[in-house]
């Protein structure tokens, strides 16, 4: 009863690419303990109530690769277990490759299709994508090629409300121009930026999330390490959550912590939590 009541919800809510609405709500991501589930210490239908008593967030996202099966049933029972929980599964990450020429697109497109329905069942909202690597072309055969496999997933999100972001990630979508360029061309309610703080090429990280943030439908909050300040020591989570307040950011923030140490995970997850807090309580 309560799948069909959630599901009837989604299929029912107003839909447009960005969320406005200050202040955002802030998420785990399920990379932030990749290390702990890769190794099995952690099973993925744990991560919603542990991110629910460690960090104190009720929405998560979770990447498809963290997932032990994409069965019907079994996502059924990770949205139950989220669900008892009092969590709400934001954004299924999803890692694809739309640079390609057909047929292999046409096989990312079907792949994508596919777990846009899954996403469904988890009761997510969003799923990220992103360009793809393995493509040759010029920048406009790639933006091309990007675009159309996105339009061709646009009739199943408008049926099942899910909005794609796509993030800065890989080679070719790193570049914030190309991001702009390719949500502009799809030009879709159902379309957005998915803005990774760390993604960036180098002389791009203090300006490309601002140029970005106009398009942001999903935000990842990167966290490497901390100074003795409690601050990020790379990025200055202040100044990236100024320019969201400037747009009326309401989404999704989600945190995804780096580290190879499955015992930092947990700890300096939670840091990176309060400290997005702590700024967004500031404005």
């Amino acid at each position: 009863m309560k799948d069909v009541m959630w599901i009837r919800k989604l299929l029912t809510r107003p839909v447009k690419a960005r969320i406005t609405g200050w202040p955002p709500v802030i998420a785990v991501s399920s990379w932030s303990l990749h290390n702990n589930l890769n190794s099995g210490s952690l099973d993925i239908a744990e991560f919603p109530q542990l991110a629910r008593d460690r960090f104190q967030v009720s929405v998560v996202e979770l990447l498809l690769n963290h997932l032990s099966s994409t069965d019907d049933d079994y996502l059924r029972q990770i949205y139950l277990r989220a669900s008892n929980a009092g969590v709400e599964i934001a954004c299924l990450a999803l890692d694809n490759d739309f640079t390609v020429l057909s047929p292999e697109s046409d096989v990312e497109i079907a792949r994508a299709l596919d777990m846009i329905r899954k996403a469904s069942l988890l009761g997510a909202t969003v799923i990220r994508v992103n360009t793809g690597l393995r493509g040759i072309g010029t920048d406009d055969d790639l933006t091309r090629r990007v675009s159309h496999c996105i339009c061709s997933l646009l009739p199943l999100c408008k049926t099942l409300n899910i909005r794609l972001a796509l993030e800065n990630q890989t080679p070719f979508g790193m570049r914030p121009e190309h991001i702009t360029s390719i949500v502009r061309t799809v030009n879709s309610d159902y379309v957005g930026a998915c803005v990774d703080w760390g993604n960036f090429y180098p002389e791009d990280l203090n300006m490309g999330p601002e140029r970005l943030a106009p398009l942001t439908l999903h935000v990842h909050a990167k966290a490497y390490s901390f100074g003795q300040d409690g601050e990020e020591s790379t990025i200055n989570y202040a100044k990236r959550l100024r320019e969201l307040r400037e747009v009326d950011y309401g989404g999704v923030i989600s945190v995804e912590w780096e580290c190879m140490s499955p015992d930092l995970e947990i700890a300096n997850t939670t840091i990176a939590v309060n400290l997005l807090r702590k700024h967004i309580a500031a404005l």
